[in-house]
C-alpha cells in the first residue's frame, strides 16, 4: 500500500463547541481529530474546493462561441428547408396535374355529323359554352384528389 491507507469510510473525528463561559456554546463547532497522527484522506489528495471553478451555475466561466458549429447547423437547415419547399412545389404541381386529367382538349375531339348542320352547329356552340364552364369553375374552386 506504499504508505498510504486505502480509501473507506472511517471515522476520523467529530465537531464540538467549546465552552464561551456561558451556557450557550458558540455559533459554530470545532472539528477534532480522533487521532492527530491519521488525518483525513482526501480524494486526490488535498482538500475539495469550496465553490466549483465556474461557479454552481457556470457563472464564473466565459464560454466561447464554437462558430464551426452555428455555420454547419445553419447550412444543413436552409439546405433542410430548400428541399421542403422543393418538394412541396413538386407536391402542388402534381395536385393541379391530377386535377387536369378529367379534362379533353377541344382538338382532339372528333364530331361525327350524324344530323342537319343547323343541331351540330347548336351542338359546338353547346360544347364551347360547357367548356367555358368548366374552366371557369376550376379556376374559381380547389381541386381534391
Amino acid at each position: 500500500m506504499n504508505g498510504t491507507l486505502r480509501m473507506s469510510m472511517q471515522p476520523v473525528g467529530y465537531f464540538q463547541y467549546q465552552p464561551n463561559g456561558s451556557n450557550l456554546p458558540t455559533t459554530l463547532p470545532e472539528f477534532r481529530y480522533l487521532n492527530a497522527s491519521r488525518p483525513i484522506q482526501w480524494v486526490g489528495g488535498k482538500l475539495p474546493l469550496a465553490e466549483p471553478v465556474c461557479g454552481f451555475y457556470g457563472e464564473q466561466c466565459i464560454y466561447k462561441t464554437d462558430w464551426k458549429l452555428v455555420a454547419i447547423v445553419s447550412f444543413v437547415s436552409i439546405v433542410i428547408i430548400v428541399i421542403i419547399l422543393f418538394a412541396l412545389k413538386h407536391y402542388r404541381y402534381e395536385q393541379k396535374l391530377a386535377c387536369l386529367l378529367w379534362k379533353i382538349d377541344m382538338k382532339d375531339v372528333t364530331i361525327i355529323p350524324t344530323e342537319t348542320t343547323e343541331s351540330t352547329t347548336r351542338n359546338k356552340s353547346m360544347v364551347r359554352s360547357f367548356s367555358l364552364m368548366l374552366d371557369t369553375c376550376f379556376l374559381f374552386s380547389l381541386c381534391v384528389s
